[in-house]
């Protein structure tokens, strides 16, 4: 399932945050830094910043606040205005973004979205549109809403699609400002269109109107005033929103929902049961994995009498919201028996396949060796030589991947690479440390220490 974002949106000229009015009556407001670090504190999603004189001005993006926010934000972060090459495209990713937004250039030179993606991934490249209503139809303006092109907006989203860009934001320059909600015919045409997300924007003034943007078919919606003036509360619009997801579930005849558990860190799928909406309602307030029990017809709380909790850490639904899946970090085995997951008996495994817990347990195998001992082996080997050994073969191993690398030879990297991983694995092992530790420290750091 695709999370419905909340995205707020800097838009910045002269260094000050501003709003206007249907692209017009333009003031400022605040230092964009500042409020940038207060909506991440605050829960909000994402962050899109937008030098919006660049392009008008013929010049470069301020880069100042931009490193300043990278740097303290732990979110999805988008920039735009004034990119007009691959070269300025690069330097703003550089500068921390996640993502670069691109409008009046795509117009001009269409192949820079192409390039663009070719080059950095769709994932990071959002085509951004600034459309008006003309008629039946829509029209791309260009120059601050002031230039109109004569583009059909539909087409352009369906062109921007096909070059390659990963998101589209929409931006309604007749909602922008007047906080009467989204443009939720110009959204759910766009979104019906393409396969891409789009990002609703223009218009937000209620809390509904997010919900009404996401019901349109807008995977994300966007607010600038009403979170700059205070008129909506960040958390209270995040808890509306998670009230209209729950809403969508599907309970069956017995107002039950089945619920696949799945460690959040090997991906292992541990168990499955059943939720009411009183148990899902208290695994959303404690964070802990709560369930109903068919046969005893009560509420049960997961490790409360074994101890074996489980720490929630997401919770989805499926497609058809009938079934959901809660991703959790386990204390302790999650089957009755003992066993890690009550998925222990095997029927078949098919010997070609890729299992993706396979580092995990190896990991595993390598520690049982430590008080198992197989005499002979070579990881009972490394493991009574001790850390300097295994430090020696892990320079040793890294060597051979970096020659394998350099000789362009894609069999003989993936052997290496597995061998630099293997001695890794033993030497977390003898200094005590868990794959799960370095698992959390990845997770810790999230996408933008990347």
């Amino acid at each position: 399932m695709k999370k419905n974002k909340i995205v707020a949106c800097l838009d910045v000229s002269g260094g000050m945050l501003v709003k206007g009015v249907k692209f017009d009556e333009i003031v400022s407001i605040k230092d964009p830094v500042e409020a940038g670090l207060k909506y991440a504190e605050n829960g909000i999603d994402e962050l899109v910043y937008y030098d919006i004189s660049a392009t008008v001005e013929d010049r470069g993006i301020f880069e100042k606040p931009i490193i300043e926010l990278s740097k303290r934000i732990g979110i999805p972060f988008t920039v735009g205005g004034g990119i007009k090459n691959l070269e300025d495209i690069e330097r703003v990713l550089k500068l921390g973004a996640d993502k670069v937004s691109i409008n009046s250039a795509a117009v001009s030179n269409p192949e820079l979205i192409s390039q663009a993606a070719s080059k950095f991934g769709s994932k990071k490249i959002v085509g951004s549109m600034d459309v008006k209503k003309s008629g039946d139809s829509w029209v791309v303006y260009l120059g601050a809403g002031k230039v109109e092109t004569g583009i059909d907006a539909v087409e352009w989203a369906i062109k921007l699609e096909e070059l390659g860009a990963g998101e589209l934001c929409i931006n309604s320059i007749d909602n922008d400002g007047v906080k009467t909600g989204f443009d939720l015919e110009l959204v759910k045409k766009i979104s019906s269109s393409v396969k891409i997300p789009t990002v609703a924007s223009g218009g937000a003034g209620e809390y509904q109107h997010f919900i009404d943007a996401y019901e349109a078919g807008a995977v994300s919606a966007l607010g600038a005033s009403v979170f700059h003036f205070g008129i909506l509360d960040i958390g209270t619009l995040k808890e509306k929103i998670t009230e209209y997801t729950l809403g969508k579930l599907k309970f069956d005849s017995l107002g039950l929902i089945p619920a696949i558990v799945q460690d959040a860190l090997s991906k292992k799928v541990l168990m499955q049961a059943y939720m009411n909406r009183e148990s899902l309602a208290k695994t959303i307030e404690t964070g802990s994995s709560w369930f109903y029990s068919r046969s005893r017809q009560e509420l049960w709380e997961k490790g409360a009498t074994s101890g074996n909790t489980q720490r929630v850490v997401s919770l989805s639904a499926d497609c058809d919201y009938d079934s959901l899946l809660m991703e959790v970090l386990p204390d302790g085995p999650a089957c009755h028996t003992g066993e890690v997951s009550c998925y222990y008996n095997e029927i078949v495994k098919f010997t070609d396949s890729v299992d993706r817990n396979v580092l995990f347990e190896e990991f595993d195998l390598i520690k049982d060796r430590v008080v198992n001992p197989k005499p002979g082996a070579y990881t009972d080997y490394l493991l009574s030589e001790g850390v300097d050994k295994i430090c020696k073969k892990i320079g040793e191993e890294a060597a051979e991947t970096i020659i394998a690398a350099k000789n362009n030879s894609r069999e003989e990297l993936i052997y290496e690479a597995a061998d630099l991983l293997y001695h890794l694995n033993v030497l977390l092992v003898d200094r005590g440390i868990e794959l799960d530790d370095i698992m959390r420290e990845i997770m810790k750091r999230g996408s933008k220490s990347y």
